[in-house]
């Protein structure tokens, strides 16, 4: 089980750092009907990580052929890492190039602007897209189901390793959505000078953990079919 969470750490660390999905949970927060929908919003995100992470474990991990744990690297989990790191890097390289010029203010993202009045059941659609159709989550979400199905472990240790990818990828969405069901609007005055943070550098963020991520999966693809 240690081998699969010295895997997976990385990822969730990778998907827990993401701007979006925190600015999302910030404009939730500092809405009508707060507790309500950043509860809504997380249990949302928390479900869609899991079903991604166990889908992928229960698919290739009960499929000893696919996964060829013990003597020779597995194509498909090459081929998942190769193809999720290249589409990554792409991604970097496109929002590299249509970045704003130097000393121009930068654009709010077009998915923001959109984001002005946030129902109910708008929260939980947010918590959807931005677990499920958001790239960057669910390709790491499939690639830690992929690290966890590759080490020969028992159901149990299978659901605690994908448990702690879960809590740990989502652990800045817990994180604000608990601090403001217990401290209010004095947690909602923090979080909106964390907002201005990070869809300032949103941007500047994204690349550098794109291009990290995408380089990490590549390397991890090319250790595989160096054993």
């Amino acid at each position: 089980m240690g081998e699969a969470i010295g895997k997976i750490l990385p990822l969730a660390i990778a998907v827990a750092i993401s701007p979006l999905p925190i600015i999302v949970v910030v404009l939730i927060l500092v809405s009508e009907h707060a507790s309500v929908k950043g509860l809504l919003y997380l249990l949302t995100r928390l479900v869609c990580v899991s079903g991604i992470v166990a889908i992928v474990v229960v698919a290739l991990g009960s499929n000893e052929a696919i996964m060829e744990r013990h003597e020779h690297p597995s194509g498909v989990a090459i081929g998942l890492r190769i193809g999720f790191g290249c589409l990554l890097l792409a991604w970097a390289v496109r929002k590299w190039f249509t970045r704003p010029e130097s000393g121009t203010p930068p654009e709010p993202n077009p998915i923001l602007r959109h984001l002005t009045d946030i129902s109910i059941p708008r929260s939980v659609l947010l918590g959807f897209l931005f677990a499920v159709p958001d790239l960057e989550t669910s390709s790491l979400a499939v690639i830690a189901g992929l690290s966890i199905a590759e080490v020969d472990l028992s159901v149990g240790q299978s659901i605690g390793a994908g448990a702690i990818f879960v809590v740990v990828a989502t652990i800045t969405t817990i994180v604000p959505v608990l601090a403001y069901v217990i401290g209010g609007a004095k947690a909602a005055r923090h979080l909106e000078r964390l907002n201005v943070w990070l869809v300032a550098n949103d941007n500047t963020v994204m690349i550098v953990l794109l291009v990290v991520i995408g380089t990490m999966m590549i390397g991890r693809a090319i250790e595989t079919i160096a054993k």
